[in-house]
């Protein structure tokens, strides 16, 4: 029976003998029926004895459907490898692959302390059991099965079924006799649907989900080694990562002396790079493992194994591990469980690292970094409750076990970006349409069209993207002189670092600064300008929301340039990706290349940036520009950096990339070597201690706990009386949120955080003629993150260079700055934005955006030396890492569409509709709307005009021409005769039911019961003790003075009446021009009880005693509904006497006048 194992990269994986590990195999039946697999790497303990069995155990969800209850046989083992049902002997999936994936072995390994303790107290060996099932049921629940069926026919989707089958083996040693405690927990290719159908596993989900089991299982065993007494530590990696916990107790000599197996691998990893030139991949890492184990011991037993352990060890070493287990001994007991509150305090902890670089992430990111911090101090049930009650997360959907989660401020901010700029779009006129840009060059016909775009463009926000090396630069410049055709001199250049903006500066462009000072300067540009954000794909979501707000606000036009293919930023969200792919902004492309002038090399830049690698990479290796160099591949990339610059001395011809920070300092020292050689540097110099970051998210540098005495700190920014820009210091202790330093000098992290970097020193040698790059701001010195300089013979001076390589002036070389490395190499992603007639690539491997920019920065030639071209190739096209944001998400069918804002009130979007400028003069039809709405208005006009040219004619002959004497008729008497405030209703006064009941009778005006103010020639005295006899009398006799009725409708009114008419409606509309609220206080009593006004604009006397008739006809139905509703028991109120109702025919009675109200309680007439 042979075997082929396939190791899954990827994932959290730490070599065998180091410490934890939680990693995938996928084994590869070739033939044979697996007995001798699982005989002679499962069931023996660990490679050191074939005469001791390891007893295997079933587990999982399917266990029970093919009857298996515990132990593992080699029989069934057999059957599943063969693709046969061992309860049925049938075929046990519809399909058997040869050679295909037979089981897949998760590898589960404890801390190396654990290991070791085990030896002296077994309860270890059952935690350690306990632990590995909590995380395979984790793994479990994520099993699923590929859906074949309908359109999913030629898919790769699938369903979760949560159904698996595996055997798990538990081992005590290693290969080497080291304690070394794991379990091979080897899953059967194997699921069962929804419709009871077995089916080939799709482990897609539980490999991702790997390294949430690991810190499930690490969890899991350090809570029970705290209930078993023991105190644990968190173990950290070389830049300060929580890696897995440590029992404490455990010296480190001890724990190095079992580790004689990771020497071992170490070694032959060291032999495996000296002959290939690269470091091993997890998959031959792994075959590594497999092939320098030693013969079996089959004369062992477990008894003389363990025997051999122990005698490793001196006498002190055993004596303190028995007191240490004893120790643990008198302090077992329970550890008290977690609330809501404590896990959602964890969660939120947390978030800020985790989303830092991140837009979103599924459940198992978040809990598996919750539990990493907080290994041990974890209950997984409740902080699974407690995901839920995280205020900031938004739960966006997915799976159900595993579903997509965001904060809601990253969602706010990407509808905010999409939706900010759709809505400023067709509200601005063109800038320049007139003007011809690059007139006569018929080569740059693409350019001149794309200026003309957007010249013409009446959109707030466009965005321009140009590939590399396709004249960008020189586009945005023609760009500028367009603008300043139009008397637009306001013109600003963004670019995101310093170093850029000298170089924009340089080109011509005045107004240049970066991101961060544009948007924490208090002095913006000013309003009305045209601001250009160069290499906007280094924008993050934040950086690019804030542009938008700051345009809105301050009426900027914007246009951001960049390339979504090319490096984006390290904070989260690639902001210029999520506009161009996600939002309707006008765009504009230039995709001819300019830069390379070989046809060849052209074309292979071409493929990259339109995402075709494959093709790319077959282009630039059929025509020479690969090669390759196994173990010699630095030192020939090196020699080839040497030609183009001849030995060094025209550095500016040529530019050295490497991917890594590891093969920039090899690829450096290669260099310096041939350059001592040739004589362009000296060969001796100082040596200089710099600053090498370890890169921590910011949310990790302002937390105390991360911090441990001997790190070395250096600060990004002058900070008062602590440290200048770019100096270090050395952290001696960590106490209540302080870091005190060596110097003496001591910084508050929660608010000094974002001064400093955490990492490491490290010697550098200086030479005179050494490049060297700076990575911080000196803007006193005009020295800016990523200047390179030349060291000079005089220590304390340096030459500093520009862009491209030349000298630029001699300046006093920065003391104790320590943000210094070589600047023979560069990174990739500093490589961006650079150009020279050569590049020079180094790698082992390298991803897509690494690829494409790295080899884009020549324009003669370039050269990509790698150890091995098919593992290059290889991990190109495997690559496809790409920041996701929630609309990709939406795109790609990972979660439901987001719902959109909830709508403005119609009220609010009425009001900012009003605040936008009209813009319908822009287009022809937007005038000839306008022009209709004037048009159909106009005979109105005219009537209004026609109507107060009356009015006033009418009002000069009756009153004169504004001469006032005492004969003079005034205005104000000759309005309607009661009028009501509109402001607010008077409080009730003792004659209201009064008045109601003579409204009801038909004995009183239906009318308010306090009017405001007298406009009419009636004396109020009369009126406030008028019956219906008075007020009827009071109407014939207005009649009479008003001519009688008005004239029926279609008949014209005579002389008198429509100038009493006019005069009238100029007196409420023309003289007083009233305001809304003396508008509501002149209004006649028919308003204030609801006749509508269009139609009292043309009643005459006899409509309105019509109207009379039917208010009281509707009173009295009202009133009694009303008694028929009221119970019979019900107490009646007190009221004054009550009036008979009389019949029309019959004579009225005279009705006691209402009581009087005082004179200061209102003015005017009262009733």
């Amino acid at each position: 029976m042979a075997f082929t194992l396939s190791f899954k990269r990827d994932f959290f994986l730490l070599k065998e003998g180091v410490g934890a590990m939680f990693n995938m195999t996928k084994i590869k039946a070739v033939r044979g029926d697996g007995r001798s697999f699982y005989m002679n790497h499962l069931s023996s303990n660990d490679y050191y004895s074939e005469h001791e069995k390891v007893q295997g155990r079933w587990c999982g969800r399917l266990a029970l459907e093919f009857d298996l209850w515990d132990a593992v046989s080699s029989e069934e083992f057999s059957l599943f490898q063969r693709n046969i049902n061992p309860k049925t002997l049938e075929k046990l999936t519809q399909r058997t692959v040869k050679s295909g994936v037979r089981f897949f072995d998760f590898q589960c390994a404890a801390p190396k302390s654990v290991s070791i303790i085990s030896l002296f107290d077994s309860r270890l060996l059952q935690a350690h059991e306990e632990a590995v099932q909590a995380a395979m049921h984790e793994l479990e629940d994520l099993a699923a099965v590929r859906v074949r069926t309908g359109e999913n026919v030629k898919t790769r989707n699938y369903e979760l079924t949560g159904k698996l089958l595996y055997a798990r083996f538990t081992h005590d040693t290693s290969r080497a006799l080291d304690p070394q405690l794991h379990t091979h927990n080897v899953v059967v290719n194997l699921t069962q649907d929804a419709d009871g159908n077995y089916k080939a596993l799709e482990a897609l989900e539980m490999c991702r989900a790997i390294r949430y089991a690991g810190k499930v299982y690490h969890n899991h065993l350090a809570r029970k080694c705290r209930e078993l007494g023991y105190e644990t530590v968190d173990h950290r990696d070389e830049k300060g990562r929580i890696v897995w916990f440590d029992l404490k107790g455990v010296s480190a000599e001890v724990m190095e002396l079992y580790s004689k197996r990771r020497r071992e691998i170490e070694a032959e990893e060291q032999k495996f790079i000296a002959e290939h030139g690269r470091k091993p991949t997890f998959a031959e890492n792994n075959f590594l493992s497999m092939t320098t184990r030693e013969n079996k011991l089959k004369t062992s037993d477990r008894a003389k194994v363990r025997q051999f352990q122990l005698s490793q060890l001196s006498d002190e070493q055993r004596r303190e591990l028995n007191e240490m287990v004893r120790e643990a001994g008198r302090h077992t007991g329970s550890l008290p469980g977690n609330d809501i509150e404590t896990c959602v305090r964890m969660i939120r902890e947390a978030l800020p690292q985790l989303y830092e670089r991140e837009s979103v992430l599924k459940l198992d990111k978040i809990l598996g970094e919750v539990l990493n911090r907080n290994l041990g101090h974890v209950e997984l049930e409740v902080l699974k409750q407690a995901v839920p009650h995280v205020p900031e997360l938004c739960n966006l959907g997915g799976l159900k076990e595993n579903p997509w989660y965001s904060p809601q401020e990253v969602i706010d901010r990407e509808l905010y970006a999409i939706e900010a700029v759709e809505r400023q779009r067709n509200l601005l006129t063109p800038i320049a349409p007139e003007f011809e840009a690059f007139p006569g060059e018929e080569s740059r016909q693409e350019q001149a069209a794309i200026i003309h775009g957007l010249l013409n463009s009446p959109d707030r926000f466009n965005l321009f993207r140009g590939v590399a090396g396709s004249g960008k630069t020189s586009t945005l410049q023609e760009l500028c002189r367009g603008l300043q055709s139009c008397g637009l001199e306001r013109i600003y250049l963004i670019a995101p670092t310093n170093s850029a903006v000298e170089v924009l500066k340089g080109e011509g462009f005045q107004y240049s600064s970066t991101v961060a000072s544009f948007l924490l300067s208090e002095k913006k540009p000013e309003a009305g300008s045209y601001v250009i954000i160069d290499e906007s794909g280094l924008n993050s979501l934040r950086e690019g929301a804030e542009i938008i707000r700051l345009a809105n606000e301050n009426d900027y036009r914007v246009l951001f340039v960049g390339d979504a293919r090319q490096h984006t930023s390290v904070e989260s969200g690639d902001f210029f990706r999520l506009l161009e792919n996600h939002s309707g902004i006008a765009r504009f492309e230039l995709r001819t290349i300019r830069r390379q002038q070989s046809e060849n090399y052209r074309a292979g830049i071409a493929y990259c940036a339109d995402g075709y690698f494959q093709a790319a990479f077959d282009t630039f290796e059929e025509n020479g520009f690969i090669h390759e160099g196994k173990s010699d591949y630095l030192k020939k990339a090196a020699e080839s950096y040497l030609e183009f610059t001849e030995n060094g001395r025209f550095p500016e011809r040529a530019i050295l990339v490497a991917p890594t920070h590891d093969e920039c300092d090899n690829l450096t020292s290669a260099v310096r070597e041939r350059l001592k050689t040739a004589g362009v540097i000296a060969r001796t110099g100082r040596m200089l201690p710099v600053f090498r970051s370890w890169r921590w998210e910011k949310a990790m540098l302002a937390e105390a706990a991360n911090y441990r005495p001997g790190m070395a700190v250096s600060f990004v920014r002058s900070l008062k009386d602590i440290a200048e820009a770019g100096e270090y210091a050395v952290v001696e202790s960590i106490a209540d949120g302080m870091l005190h330093f060596t110097s003496g000098k001591s910084i508050h992290l929660r608010r000094s955080a974002g001064y400093i970097e955490a990492g490491e020193l490290r010697e550098m040698e200086l030479c005179p003629g050494d490049v060297i790059q700076f990575g911080v701001n000196l803007k006193s010195r005009k020295i800016y993150n990523g200047n390179l300089a030349r060291i000079v013979d005089d220590p304390a001076k340096i030459m500093l260079l520009n862009a491209d390589g030349t000298d630029r002036e001699l300046v006093d070389f920065p003391e104790n700055c320590s943000a210094i490395s070589p600047g023979w190499v560069t990174t990739s992603y500093k490589s961006q934005g650079r150009t020279a007639d050569t590049v020079v690539v180094a790698a082992q491997e390298i991803d897509r955006k690494s690829f494409y920019v790295a080899l884009s920065r020549g324009r003669l030639n370039m050269a990509l030396h790698c150890p091995d071209k098919e593992f290059l190739k290889e991990q190109l096209l495997k690559d496809k890492k790409c920041r996701l944001s929630v609309h990709d998400l939406v795109d790609e069918g990972e979660i439901p569409r987001v719902p959109e804002r909830r709508p403005l009130p119609e009220e609010v979007r009425l009001l900012a509709a009003e605040k936008r400028p009209d813009t319908e003069y822009k287009s022809v039809e937007g005038r000839l709307r306008k022009l209709r709405r004037y048009l159909k208005g106009v005979a109105a006009r005219v009537r209004r005009y026609c109507r107060r040219v009356a009015d006033r004619r009418s009002r000069n002959a009756r009153y004169g021409f504004g001469i006032v004497t005492e004969k003079t008729l005034l205005e104000l008497e000759k309005e309607h005769a009661v009028e009501f405030p509109a402001v607010q209703p008077p409080k009730p006064l003792e004659s209201e039911p009064v008045i109601k009941e003579l409204i009801r009778q038909g004995n009183a005006v239906p009318d308010e019961p306090k009017p405001a103010v007298r406009k009419n020639n009636a004396p109020a005295r009369s009126r406030s003790s008028w019956g219906w006899d008075e007020f009827e009398a009071w109407i014939e006799e207005e009649k009479r003075k008003h001519g009688g009725n008005d004239p029926e409708p279609g008949v014209e009114r005579t002389a008198a009446q429509e100038d009493h008419h006019s005069s009238e409606r100029w007196n409420a509309e023309e003289k007083h021009n009233p305001s809304e609220l003396e508008k509501l206080e002149s209004e006649p009593v028919l308003e204030k009880v609801g006749v509508p006004a269009r139609s009292r604009n043309s009643w005459g006397w006899e409509e309105f005693d019509a109207w009379v008739e039917e208010e009281k006809r509707k009173l009295n139905e009202r009133e009694a509904a009303q008694k028929e509703l009221e119970p019979e028991s019900k107490p009646k109120p007190k009221k004054e006497k009550a009036v008979k109702s009389r019949s029309p025919e019959r004579a009225q009675p005279r009705f006691p006048a209402p009581p009087e109200i005082p004179k200061d309680s209102g003015r005017g007439m009262d009733l």
